[in-house]
């Protein structure tokens, strides 16, 4: 008997085209979710050895500076914290920034970065105003 199904509101059909018709559809849908599945695994697999490949054995890192504003021209490398290059360690143990050029007039506080005193202008302050 052809008509809809009063409480399932489904089609009840003899045709057999319309059953070949679902079962295509049921099967399309089935092939559509495996292949979301295989995508979705084939993006986890990539981001896996993408990441892995991304990491850089610990000892051919590139020196990293520590973020804090009491210890400037400190950097790490590795496991090792030592000072940055263009810095040195002074007596106390603090790194200290190095002018190849001195500052004549002023103080270097930063790698070739002098900070002139009043009055003195220049790359090594040793120009007056």
């Amino acid at each position: 008997r052809d008509g809809v199904n009063s409480t399932t509101g489904i089609l009840r059909t003899k045709d057999s085209n319309s059953t070949q018709l679902l079962r295509k559809k049921r099967l399309y849908l089935q092939v559509l979710r495996l292949d979301m599945w295989l995508l979705l695994w084939i993006t986890l697999l990539a981001l896996c050895f993408t990441s892995a490949a991304g990491r850089i054995p610990e000892s051919s890192r590139n020196r990293r500076l520590i973020p804090s504003l009491l210890t400037p021209g400190l950097c790490r490398y590795g496991t090792r914290t030592e000072c940055c290059y263009g810095w040195k360690q002074n007596s106390k143990g603090q790194c200290e920034a190095i002018c190849e050029q001195g500052c004549k007039h002023g103080e270097c506080v930063g790698p070739n970065k002098c900070k002139c005193f009043p009055g003195f202008t220049g790359n090594s302050c040793s120009q007056g105003m």
